[in-house]
């Protein structure tokens, strides 16, 4: 995950028979950067990210960017070693505090995931190769729709596996039992950096210890999870 926002974007196919097909992969350890993400909903959320797999947390600043929410700012902080969610609503002043409602998976390519194609995104010597992978997947999680069969894209870079491009779709079964696909969510990745700037980041506000409720489901933090669904895959 650090590409550069790409302005214009040309993107020419490669023939999997130039090379061997690239292997799923991992991104690098540590990394802090922005995204664009789009729900099933037409809603974009802009988001700030800090992803440390070293010591498996994350941190999320998500601002909510059209709307009835639109503005609506929510942090999370999630702390896998330490078994401990924190879900910030800095416009209620309110943090939720959950115990660890799913297991940290490695940022990356999934290892049971299948190449499609690479491409060359940008022009001449602004240009970055991308392979694309899919994988085909259903989960009972927080934020998905169950019961459903999905398929996950993603796009990394190929000399060093940072994320471009990750979209999620949803199969509902028709009644002669095709599956068709819709489009769940979209999430772009730009202005990447390798490592922590600080490890402040992941250090709960004070709010959480001001303010804090501590839950034992999902209900308190309904609609948070969406950013997070590819966090399961």
């Amino acid at each position: 995950m650090f590409l550069a926002a790409l302005c214009f974007v040309c993107v020419l196919g490669t023939s999997l028979s130039d090379a061997a097909a690239p292997e799923p992969c991992a991104t690098p350890k540590q990394w802090e950067g922005k995204a664009w993400f789009l729900d099933e909903f037409g809603i974009a959320r802009s988001v700030y990210m800090s992803y440390d797999g070293v010591n498996k947390r994350t941190r999320s600043s998500i601002k909510t960017l059209n709307g009835r929410e639109e503005g609506k700012i929510v942090e999370t902080i999630l702390l896998f070693e330490e078994n401990k969610f924190y879900f910030v609503f800095h416009d209620k002043e309110v943090c939720v505090i959950t115990k660890a409602l799913f297991d940290f998976k490695p940022a990356g390519v999934p290892a049971d995931a299948v190449f499609t194609n690479s491409n060359i995104r940008g022009l001449g010597s602004n240009s970055v190769k991308t392979n694309t992978f899919v994988k085909s997947y259903e989960i009972e999680s927080p934020g998905h729709h169950h019961g459903h069969t999905h398929l996950w894209f993603g796009s990394f870079t190929d000399d060093s596996c940072v994320p471009v491009l990750e979209t999620i779709y949803e199969g509902d079964l028709l009644a002669d039992d095709s599956l068709h696909y819709i489009q769940l969510d979209v999430i772009r990745y730009s202005d990447m950096t390798a490592g922590i700037a600080s490890d402040k980041v992941f250090d709960p506000p004070d709010i959480c210890t001001k303010n804090a409720t501590i839950a034992n489901n999902t209900k308190a933090i309904d609609g948070v999870f969406q950013w997070h669904r590819f966090m399961y895959i």
